[in-house]
């Protein structure tokens, strides 16, 4: 009776000491996910598909009214910032080890992390788009040093940044193809396929316009970086938890944006044919 009762409180310390284990687990990544400023970028994908559809409409006359009405409509019903939060931070988990995940917190508390994330935050910001622009336009009368020139490349490189872009605008392009073409007539409406294969025809065009482009963009995200900082910085992307803990990150949101900009094409769909009543049914 003695052993059995040992056996039955060795099992209820165990039981605890797992369940404390996961609880501290699930803190550290809600620690991670909350420094990172993830869920800032997440709750702007609408905005950013949103800009990309006006872009491709503002010359199509065949376009019907109501459109970009119901493309509002469609945005805010598609994209669940609570649900995708909840779907990158499970990548983040499902990714990394618990050392990586402390690795990952020791740097993003640290001074450099810090100064990074409000960066990368200030950048995201939709408002300083004319900023951004007048900066790319100064950059052919005044180019940055040639060491920045490198640092920015090898953190493109490292954080696989360009390519992963590259991905993910290519799916969210082919949505909002779909979207466009799903308000035209079905004898001129292409088939999806046709459309995926023409934007994938596209890549070896598309692939350096947008590596300049984002390039551009580190450049002016982290022009107020020291170059020691700068290199500090390009150490943690280019060690090995620095690079899993990238395409960790990358992996979420592409998933994520693709996946939300899908289901944006089927409500926007419904919309379309059935009008704003018919959401959600």
């Amino acid at each position: 009776m003695a052993a059995t009762g040992l056996k039955c409180l060795l099992g209820v310390m165990l039981c605890f000491q797992i369940g404390h284990a996961a609880a501290s687990d699930r803190l550290l990544l809600e620690r991670v996910f909350d420094q990172s400023g993830i869920r800032l970028q997440i709750e702007q994908l609408p905005g950013h598909l949103l800009a990309g559809l006006g872009q491709v409409t503002k010359s199509n006359d065949s376009i019907p009214d109501g459109f970009h009405e119901a493309a509002r409509m469609a945005a805010a019903e598609a994209f669940d910032v609570h649900s995708l939060v909840a779907r990158v931070r499970t990548g983040l988990g499902e990714s990394l080890s618990d050392a990586d995940l402390e690795s990952i917190l020791a740097w993003l508390e640290s001074d450099i992390g810090h100064r990074v994330t409000r960066l990368e935050a200030a950048a995201n910001d939709p408002d300083r788009q004319h900023e951004i622009a007048q900066f790319a336009a100064g950059l052919a009368s005044n180019p940055p040093p040639a060491a920045r020139l490198h640092s920015i490349q090898a953190l493109d490189e490292a954080a696989r940044i360009s390519e992963s872009t590259l991905e993910a605008t290519l799916g969210v392009q082919l949505a909002v193809a779909t979207a466009v073409t799903a308000s035209l007539p079905a004898n001129q409406r292409p088939p999806v396929q046709l459309l995926a294969e023409m934007l994938d025809a596209s890549r070896p065009r598309l692939a350096p316009l947008l590596q300049n482009q984002i390039r551009v963009l580190l450049l002016f995200t982290y022009h107020s970086l020291s170059d020691p900082e700068m290199f500090e910085y390009l150490a943690f992307c280019q060690s090995p938890v620095g690079r899993r803990y990238n395409q960790a990150l990358f992996n979420g949101l592409e998933g994520a944006m693709i996946e939300s900009a899908f289901r944006f094409v089927e409500v926007l769909t419904r919309i379309l044919r059935h009008g704003p009543d018919a959401r959600g049914t």
